[in-house]
């Protein structure tokens, strides 16, 4: 059987933390980053998409960023083809003991990814339109599953901080549908993953 280097799959909700535990992982572990999120593999959408910065980029190789264009036409089966040719020569280059060449970083993207996640996140991510209607019973769950430790329950509801993330795990877990988003989440189905 062929000796293959591991392959590690950061998996999450939205906004969860996977690109801080990946470049972590990678940096520790001496890997490559593979991109598979389903918006950042587009040119020009970086507002919003949380996309790597520059800065980041230039700690470890990242790959399958701004791949396409958003006017073509990119199908799952065109990324996995060009992700396994990715994923095969990080791990011949991993099997040969040759180092990962750091990515050219140009001015304007050191700019960009600056300015726009420093402006984005404190002013469009944040807890203030969640709340806990009536149907609420104080069973703690929202702040269990909180991955930033965000919620903490006092007068037996749920009180948001300031570092959410719009995981929706809060929202999602409530076994009694009790937390809301604004209007935007009434009356509409919760999801679970079956595996998690």
């Amino acid at each position: 059987m062929e000796n293959k280097p591991p392959v590690i799959a950061v998996a999450g909700p939205t906004a969860s933390g996977k690109s801080d535990l990946a470049l972590k992982l990678a940096r520790c572990l001496g890997g490559e980053i593979v991109c598979m999120d389903s918006m950042q593999i587009y040119r020009r959408m970086d507002i919003g998409t949380a996309k790597p910065t520059a800065q980041e980029q230039a700690l470890v190789p990242h790959h399958m960023l701004d791949v396409a264009d958003p006017t073509e036409a990119y199908a799952v089966a065109d990324y996995a083809v060009a992700a396994e040719h990715v994923i095969d020569h990080a791990a011949n280059t991993l099997r040969k003991g040759e180092a990962f060449p750091s990515p050219p970083i140009t001015w304007t993207d050191r700019i960009s990814s600056s300015i726009v996640n420093s402006f984005f996140y404190p002013v469009c991510v944040h807890a203030k339109r969640f709340y806990a209607t009536d149907a609420c019973v104080s069973c703690g769950q929202c702040a269990h599953v909180c991955p930033m430790e965000n919620i903490h329950i006092k007068n037996g509801k749920p009180v948001w901080g300031k570092h959410c993330t719009h995981c929706m795990a809060c929202i999602c877990r409530c076994p009694r549908e009790a937390i809301e988003y604004g209007a935007r989440s009434r009356g509409k189905p919760r999801y679970i993953c079956p595996k998690s």
